[in-house]
């Protein structure tokens, strides 16, 4: 199975203990981190939410683009979601981690800051890495293996 960028990440998150123990649990009893456009109906807070959109470079290898991660919790405090937000940026910041085809550069956090909701029980803050991908046949060809 290929790899893909979210999927990746979200496993790379799910290791990390002490952000995962700050996450409510999903349906399937796994810590909530849900990638895509919107978390599903009902989801329990707090909960991470995963977005990527990606870009094509001049070069065929890499392609480009920003990761937004989206925390929900309780609110109107942001207290919570700010330390889910530190774990994230702990585990990612300036990282590379990989899958089956690919490698994921995360830069330095580009943005971050609470965002608006619809209800004063409910936090949100957002955060955004950009990312690059680059396949890894690629990089091994230009590189190495070590």
């Amino acid at each position: 199975m290929a790899g893909d960028a979210l999927t990746t990440t979200r496993r790379t998150l799910l290791m990390e203990e002490t952000l995962t123990s700050l996450l409510a649990k999903d349906v399937r009893g796994d810590p909530a981190i849900y990638t895509g456009r919107w978390a599903p109906t009902g989801a329990v807070r707090p909960y991470l939410l995963i977005n990527y959109r990606t870009f094509a470079t001049e070069q065929r290898f890499m392609r480009s683009g920003p990761m937004s991660f989206d925390v929900f919790t309780d609110g109107p405090s942001t207290w919570r979601a700010e330390q889910i937000r530190d774990e994230v940026v702990s585990r990612l910041d300036s990282e590379i981690i990989s899958d089956e085809d690919h490698y994921y550069r995360f830069s330095e956090l580009q943005d971050e800051g609470p965002a608006p909701t619809e209800s004063n029980d409910v936090a949100h803050w957002n955060l955004v890495f950009n990312v690059r991908w680059f396949r890894q046949a690629f990089v091994r060809a230009r590189m190495g293996d070590g």
